[in-house]
């Protein structure tokens, strides 16, 4: 009787609750249930592969994914050593001292962490393992909730297609394999809010949402990853217009036009002033990183991009294997990851239907209109060159054409579930049409998994419990079934169908770990842990740079591994000549050697890993603070002593010395 109460209660309470906020206020109970747990789904059990030739005993669910080292290699280790430090600023333990302000959602005592959701816990809380599980969670909660309300807004409140859709932006294999929640979810609120404010009659909804659109765009802003920012930012600005030409008339007549104008440029003036002292407080890092051989400042003219690679999205389900591999001529499971792109079919359907219909029509929908126009323009940039001024006057000169991914697929999601809702479509009923689409696109998925197992047959190996042509059939059939219920506009029916598939495709993507017992409770670390380093006292790791950063991750000082500009102090100590700058002025992965016959002291092995050749005993390392080495081999040094080894399943024993 007493849970009956209750539950009757909760539903009261519910229905007092603004329908628009349900759903974001409903999903926060798992995120804070799993927070709480310390649950996240970092691939940091590689470290415990590496070591001890198993995932862990704190896994969960799923597998690691050793692609993914941007992720446990660079980010996680940071945010460990900067949560083992108290959140400098300048973080003394890697290298000589690097400048951690401009990185991404990286804690920090500044002002600027205010901008950063994901770092908030890793400040408040004193347990790493919850403020690590935040830090991916609220990134999914942000992708999730700002998708939900810029579908909302699109499809005039439309509950059931804003809440599918945001799970199924959540399940898709691009966002799923890249984790790339975070900026996604920024430029939905961004979107989001433009729109509000376009349609508020209310004051105090302006102001809010002129707010909020400051701190969604400051957000954004400080992600400094340009190559995604910019495709996602004119995919919202195409939004907007499109919305501005639909309902002109509406919004120029509108009692508070003038206090909304007021509003936007504070706004816009804000952000501005806030990214001016952002980067006057970071100019010195800033004026480092634009100068430096990789990654520099780069200029793509287009072209380049397979639309094999654009349009795999279907096939995704099959690189959850690591035994398959990828598509031939795809890198990895990262790059071959996509979006499920039902544009083309959307954009052929309508382009023939208002053709057929344009006497009859007394309007456009610009917002189709300018979105099928800019997912056209992208995909042409990233499958053929453009002038050079189209680059530059556009900003997709920054672009690289295989990251216009993210822009084509966010803006193709956009124009599915806004064509869904749409109600100036015409030829809904006419059913030949949808069928001639569905059945091109049918066709062509089947056509493209040929092409895919004659030029990787392995890549349908898993599961075996299916042959790879009846692999090709079914994805195919989907294909063709969801193309023409979208076109169709069965609503629920497609969008139930494509969140199942989506699902399926993405379900064993990243591992689900409780806390970071990768990092903190192996033999290993309570090996190294016993060495008290600092900055005074540095570790300087030899052979694979992995365990430099798996030694940075347990709060030790390390000279080498990971460092995202270079420390022209530390290099100019160990080639004060300059003759190696330009392999050392990079973003760079820094492997140790002490190889006698090699003939160059730093050598460059990819475009973002260098290795440095020198003698363990060399002075160089003493005036760098180096006390502690971990080598690959156990050999009689004049300069030091031999403490002990530490096995590990990847690199077999590893030898602990210390500077006498």
């Amino acid at each position: 009787m007493t849970f009956k109460i209750l539950i009757q209660k909760a539903e009261v309470s519910l229905k007092r609750i603004p329908k628009s906020l349900r759903f974001p206020i409903i999903l926060l109970i798992p995120i804070v249930i799993l927070c709480a747990l310390g649950i996240n789904i970092s691939s940091i059990g590689t470290f415990s592969e590496a070591i001890d030739g198993n995932a862990g005993s704190n896994r969960i669910f799923g597998q690691n994914r050793w692609i993914r080292s941007d992720e446990y290699l660079a980010t996680a280790p940071i945010l460990l050593s900067q949560d083992e430090n108290g959140n400098p600023k300048v973080n003394e333990d890697i290298g000589t001292g690097i400048d951690l302000g401009i990185q991404a959602n990286v804690p920090t005592k500044s002002i600027f962490s205010l901008f950063k959701p994901p770092v908030w816990m890793f400040i408040i809380s004193d347990s790493p393992d919850v403020g690590f599980a935040f830090y991916w969670w609220i990134q999914i909660y942000i992708l999730i909730i700002g998708t939900y309300f810029f579908i909302l807004e699109l499809t005039k409140k439309n509950y059931p297609l804003a809440i599918i859709g945001s799970l199924i932006f959540f399940f898709t294999p691009f966002v799923q394999w890249w984790t790339s929640f975070i900026l996604i979810g920024y430029a939905s609120m961004i979107g989001f809010c433009l729109l509000r404010i376009l349609k508020a009659s209310k004051k105090l909804e302006i102001v809010i949402m002129a707010t909020l659109f400051y701190f969604f765009s400051i957000a954004f802003a400080l992600i400094l990853y340009p190559p995604f920012q910019i495709v996602l930012i004119w995919s919202c600005v195409f939004v907007v217009l499109g919305y501005l030409f639909n309902n002109f008339k509406d919004i120029s007549h509108s009692l508070l036009l003038k206090f909304k104008i007021i509003n936007i440029s504070i706004a816009f003036f804000l952000i501005l002033i806030t990214l001016f002292l952002f980067v006057l407080d970071q100019q010195n890092t800033v004026e480092i990183m634009t100068h430096t051989v990789y990654p520099g400042v780069r200029s793509y003219l287009g072209g380049g991009l397979s639309i094999t690679q654009l349009f795999n999205g279907f096939y995704n389900i099959l690189l959850q294997s690591d035994f398959n591999g990828v598509p031939l001529g795809q890198r990895n499971q990262s790059e071959a990851s996509s979006f499920f792109l039902y544009s083309p079919a959307i954009i052929i359907f309508y382009l023939i239907a208002f053709l057929k219909n344009i006497k009859n029509l007394k309007k456009p929908d610009y917002i189709l209109i300018f979105l099928s126009l800019w997912i056209i323009l992208l995909s042409l940039f990233s499958l053929i060159p453009f002038p050079e001024w189209f680059g530059k006057y556009t900003f997709l000169s920054m672009v690289p054409p295989f990251r216009t991914i993210i822009g084509i697929g966010f803006t193709s999601y956009v124009l599915t579930f806004y064509f869904l809702s749409s109600k100036k479509i015409p030829l809904s009923e006419n059913i030949i049409l949808p069928i001639f689409i569905s059945l091109c696109v049918g066709i062509m998925t089947y056509l493209m998994g040929i092409t895919f197992y004659n030029g990787n047959a392995e890549f349908f190996s898993k599961p075996e419990i299916l042959s790879p042509i009846i692999k090709i059939v079914l994805i195919s059939a989907f294909s063709f079934a969801s193309t023409y219920l979208l076109l169709r506009k069965h609503k629920l029916l497609f969008i139930s169908s494509l969140l199942i598939f989506s699902v399926a495709s993405t379900i064993f993507v990243n591992p689900l770990y409780k806390g970071i017992g990768s990092i903190d409770e192996t033999d290993f670390a309570k090996t190294i842990n016993k060495y008290i380093s600092s900055p005074e006292k540095k570790w300087v790791v030899y052979g694979d740079h992995r365990f430099a950063q798996y030694l940075l991750a347990n709060g030790q000082s390390v000279l080498n591994g990971i460092h995202y500009y270079p420390l022209f102090d530390m290099w100019e100590v160990i080639d004060p000549e300059k003759k190696y700058i330009e392999i050392y002025n990079r973003y760079a992965h820094i492997h140790f050697s002490d190889t006698e016959n090699s003939k160059d002291l730093i050598e460059l092995i990819y475009a973002d890993q260098i290795n440095v050749n020198i003698d363990p005993c060399d002075n160089k390392l003493r005036e760098l603070n180096v006390e502690l080495f971990l080598l690959t081999e156990k050999t009689d040094y004049t300069c030091l002593i031999y403490r002990e080894s530490v096995n590990t399943y990847l690199r077999g024993d590893l030898y602990i010395y210390e500077r006498k």
